[in-house]
């Protein structure tokens, strides 16, 4: 994937940002990837309260990237869209864990919101920071 993203950029065709976008996009999903790995993991097959934790970083994301798009870019349809999934993906995920009976599953529908609004948070200061679109 780095040849092509070097390629691209020196051809000038990597888009807006150029290498330092593409750098900042591939340490986030370095970053990311496994967080979202292990959430995911954690849902199905953890033990304890922590599976309610798992899913709120689950739900996280999607619900975080609806404020992106509805709050930073100003995208209302995209950001409908991605909050409305992320409202449904917490209740799936909610009913799943109280099902499994895990304890405290009620921490995934309280905490999945205030994660989301930290996730927009430090999406806008570290893109802002590193690549100015904010």
């Amino acid at each position: 994937m780095l040849p092509l993203l070097l390629v691209s950029t020196l051809g000038g065709h990597f888009g807006a940002g150029g290498l330092g976008t593409a750098a900042v996009w591939a340490v986030a999903g370095l970053a990311g990837g496994p967080l979202l790995g292990w959430a995911g993991w954690t849902v199905r097959r953890g033990s304890g309260q922590v599976r309610a934790v798992a899913g709120a970083v689950v739900a996280m994301v999607v619900l975080g990237e609806g404020l992106w798009f509805g709050l930073a870019l100003h995208y209302r349809t995209e950001a409908t869209v991605f909050l409305a999934a992320g409202v449904l993906l917490t209740a799936v995920l909610t009913t799943y864990l109280v099902r499994a009976r895990v304890p405290r599953a009620w921490l995934c529908p309280v905490l999945a919101p205030l994660l989301a609004a930290v996730f927009f948070g430090a999406e806008k200061l570290i893109l802002d920071a590193l690549i100015g679109t904010v």
